[in-house]
């Protein structure tokens, strides 16, 4: 992708531009490697989440359960806060974080059990977030997500709560906040950006412009992403977070 296009939505246009050096450098402080595939003749940037001693760990949040007969239910929910995300991410990144953000909808269920709909957060920050929730370290958080990522998870947590509200949801109570591995067999989970710093960055294997994300975007008040083709990995299998 030489240089920057624009894309007409329904919400309004979305200027998509090259990835930058400075947001390939800041993937690398989240992901555990970034590499290049080959994909049906095609060079991919592989976002990987597990790369020798390095593997990711996020957490995953989750919002009551849904009986299995409800399963339906509970992964519609969570293809609704997967359009609710680009709003949260614009909120929070008005707040100066300095660091690197992914969050992805997911659907926590097995075979027989009960199903819960949630958000799976990646972090790394490289400072304390200015103006966001006080509190004091949580061990558990720090030690898998790395230092001042306590604060920047529990207001990224608020701003989704928010984005869910202007899209008309209230009665959304969060019961679940526990560290959560990208490859856990019962989460399935579905991320669409990046947030490095202030931009964001799409991760998609191609562009297309009837993409619905694209306009989520626009109406979340974002008029630029950074894109390549690009794809997450888990240690060599495409994980479902890309598109």
């Amino acid at each position: 992708m030489s240089g920057a296009r624009v894309v007409a939505t329904a919400a309004g246009e979305l200027r998509v531009a090259p990835l930058t050096p400075e947001a390939l450098r800041g993937l690398s402080e989240l992901f555990a490697a970034v590499n290049t595939l080959e994909h049906d003749g095609r060079e991919l940037l592989a976002l990987v989440m597990r790369h020798g001693t390095r593997r990711m760990l996020g957490l995953r949040t989750g919002y009551g359960w849904f009986e299995r007969e409800q399963a339906g239910v509970a992964r519609k929910a969570a293809l609704y806060g997967r359009m609710r995300l680009p709003r949260a991410l614009a909120r929070f990144r008005e707040r100066g974080f300095e660091g690197v953000l992914m969050a992805g909808a997911c659907v926590l269920e097995n075979a027989t059990g009960p199903v819960q709909e949630g958000e799976l957060v990646f972090a790394s920050a490289r400072a304390p977030l200015p103006g966001g929730i006080e509190s004091p370290p949580i061990e558990s958080y720090e030690k898998h997500c790395g230092p001042h990522t306590t604060n920047a998870l529990l207001t990224f947590t608020t701003d989704v709560n928010e984005a869910w509200k202007a899209g008309g949801i209230t009665q959304r109570t969060l019961t679940d906040f526990e560290p959560c591995a990208p490859d856990l067999p019962q989460v399935r989970w579905f991320a669409d950006l990046v947030l490095v710093g202030r931009r964001l960055v799409l991760v998609r294997q191609e562009l297309e412009d009837a993409d619905p994300m694209l306009g989520a975007i626009v109406e979340a008040g974002i008029g630029e992403v950074e894109f390549t083709p690009s794809v997450f990995m888990i240690e060599g299998d495409v994980g479902e977070g890309s598109a």
